[in-house]
């Protein structure tokens, strides 16, 4: 197998991972349909099974191994001219480290930070509008992305164009329902944030008060989203000079013609 199918393969191993981690964590999303008690007792499921010895890293290797054979296949290429289909899939996989570093930020980057345990109730009671927003984004643009890439790989196969229409309802379906779910589980929170005792009982016992989290996350964001553009950048403009440098080569290699008479 040549370096280009292993790299192939491994996008789309790691895609598939990553694909069913998002799927299970949507699905507790969409218990907040049912309710916030509901939701929370999910998130335990969810997190205890992700957590699991074997488990644990799996999804931070996979993410790293999906965005880096991407960010070199695209290097790689001669020009960045692509079908509309594959320039869209390619856009929205940039799109979402600005929107999930945030949201890792403001969960494991707090736990890791502070030793809090965020919970969603902690989730929804540090900034309401922009969590809501910052999530629903997040989930249509992850959907869209995945079931793009799968398209792409599958769609040759006739058990996989023969269940395009399904597969379109399900992840809407799963989408919408995620975000309604969440949406219900913060107007929850923010009916239950005026009952103090309520409220004690949530971040009582945390050494950060949620004005402080706020404050964290607003800070340690934007900072984790600079970094991640700057690499980028950087790495689209050793690409240029690469592919500079390789046409100025190939230029001093090429013999000189010859006039004819």
């Amino acid at each position: 197998m040549d370096k280009a199918r292993l790299a192939a393969r491994v996008r789309l191993v790691s895609g598939i991972i990553l694909s069913f981690f998002v799927m299970t964590h949507l699905l507790t999303h969409m218990v907040g349909l049912i309710s916030l008690a509901a939701m929370e007792e999910a998130n335990k499921v969810f997190t205890g099974f992700w957590h699991l010895p074997l488990l644990s890293w799996l999804v931070p290797i996979c993410l790293v191994l999906h965005a880096g054979f991407a960010v070199a296949w695209i290097l790689s290429k001669k020009s960045l001219r692509m079908k509309r289909r594959e320039a869209i899939q390619v856009v929205l996989g940039i799109t979402i480290p600005t929107i999930l570093l945030v949201h890792i930020v403001a969960t494991r980057g707090v736990e890791l930070a502070y030793g809090i345990e965020v919970n969603y109730s902690k989730y929804f009671l540090v900034d309401f509008t922009n969590t809501l927003v910052a999530m629903g984004s997040l989930t249509i643009i992850t959907c869209a992305h995945a079931w793009m890439g799968f398209q792409r790989r599958y769609r040759q196969r006739s058990w996989f164009a023969g269940t395009a229409a399904i597969q379109i309802v399900l992840v809407s379906t799963l989408a919408i329902g995620a975000i309604l779910g969440a949406t219900k589980g913060a107007r929850e929170v923010q009916r239950h944030k005026v009952d103090q005792t309520w409220l004690g009982q949530l971040v009582g016992g945390d050494a950060k008060s949620p004005e402080e989290l706020h404050d964290f996350q607003y800070k340690a964001g934007p900072l984790a989203v600079t970094a991640y553009l700057m690499i980028l950048g950087v790495a689209l403009v050793w690409r240029q000079r690469r592919q500079k440098g390789s046409g100025q080569k190939h230029q001093r290699q090429d013999p000189p013609l010859r006039k004819v008479g």
